[in-house]
């Protein structure tokens, strides 16, 4: 299998940590929508998130809620947004995304980011998640 995530976590693929404990790995996307757009991912491949047993979906989610307050304090965001659709990588991946109005989650909107403006988000960042 050629999976991008899979690869991450291996640690073959460079990607801007933020958060990891023993069954996930929380990154910045790298084409995010709104600055500050992270995934969280399960160690352990998997596509569908509703394919999870009850445990790994109630930790995954679990993890989600308080990734996602560290995302609110670092950005001031009024409120993080959540998204689970698994059609750009075939690794089951959450993302959490900053957003202030209604329309700030159109994936219409993601755009690969230099890897400048990554550093920058992910300096930012990363205190908030230590």
């Amino acid at each position: 299998m050629d999976c991008k995530f899979c690869k991450i976590v291996s640690g073959e693929l460079k990607c801007y940590k933020l958060y990891e404990d023993e069954n996930h790995i929380a990154f910045l996307d790298i084409s995010p929508i709104q600055e500050g757009h992270f995934m969280i991912i399960p160690k352990k491949h998997g596509e569908y998130i509703f394919d999870l047993d009850e445990t790994e979906y109630t930790e995954i989610m679990k993890l989600a809620r308080i990734l996602s307050k560290k995302l609110k304090d670092a950005t001031k965001a009024k409120k993080i947004g959540l998204a689970v659709e698994g059609f750009g990588e075939t690794h089951l991946h959450i993302h959490l995304m900053p957003i202030n109005k209604a329309g700030d989650l159109d994936p219409c909107k993601h755009k690969r980011a230099s890897d400048e403006k990554l550093t920058e988000v992910y300096n930012h960042l990363l205190p908030f998640f230590k």
